[in-house]
């Protein structure tokens, strides 16, 4: 990605791919979420949203193992899934308690590996109570460092929403509580950061800093 790219949007649609599945950390989280392994099959196909069952097994790994979080207090647990396609990109697939498909994140670009601790980070990134998910994308500019895109959770849609509002795509990490920061590569010496603390339910910019 050149120095300063904008972020661009990704669409949620249907993925094929076998999936590379591992556990995650769990940190920064409420009290009320909770992360476990489960053994099972892996999803080949997932619609944006459907009511049926969970996608049925493909080719991935005889030892699959899903991500389950307790998203919603009073429900059980949902389970996440990544799943590589064929073109260096993946998908998140979303399954509530019931085994229904609530959302196919698709068409997010990145590298190997493609397991979901290396992929997924899903923590409550804005401190509304609810977990999010950063999806690891490619590096940011000729550099080691991994680019993100936010995808906040909705309580009232029951689904996760790439973040309005930021506008780089860099390095997402938490700073303090409902505040993140976002690192990308300025020019081809230096980095700058961009903080933002979420306010009135949306990031509002605070400052930039250069490294």
């Amino acid at each position: 990605m050149p120095p300063g790219n904008h972020r661009t949007s990704s669409f949620a649609r249907l993925f094929a791919g076998f999936a590379l599945i591992g556990i995650i950390p769990l940190a920064g989280c409420s009290d009320s979420l909770s992360l476990h392994a489960m053994d099972g099959p892996s999803p080949t196909q997932a619609p944006l949203s459907s009511p049926e069952v969970a996608p049925a097994s493909g080719h991935g790994p005889a030892d699959d193992s899903r991500l389950r979080i307790r998203v919603l207090p009073g429900e059980g647990e949902w389970t996440f899934q990544a799943t590589a396609g064929d073109d260096s990109s993946y998908a998140i697939h979303v399954v509530d308690d019931h085994g229904r498909v609530v959302q196919t994140i698709g068409n997010i670009v990145s590298r190997p590996p493609f397991t979901t601790k290396d992929l997924l980070d899903i923590r409550d990134y804005n401190a509304d109570g609810y977990p999010d998910i950063l999806a690891r994308t490619l590096p940011v500019g000729a550099s080691a460092m991994t680019g993100g895109l936010l995808y906040l959770f909705h309580a009232d849609s029951r689904t996760f929403v790439e973040s309005p509002g930021i506008d780089q795509e860099g390095d997402i990490a938490i700073e303090s509580n409902g505040c993140i920061s976002v690192e990308y590569r300025s020019d081809a010496m230096n980095y700058s950061k961009d903080h933002y603390c979420w306010k009135s339910d949306r990031w509002e910019f605070q400052r930039t800093t250069k490294d």
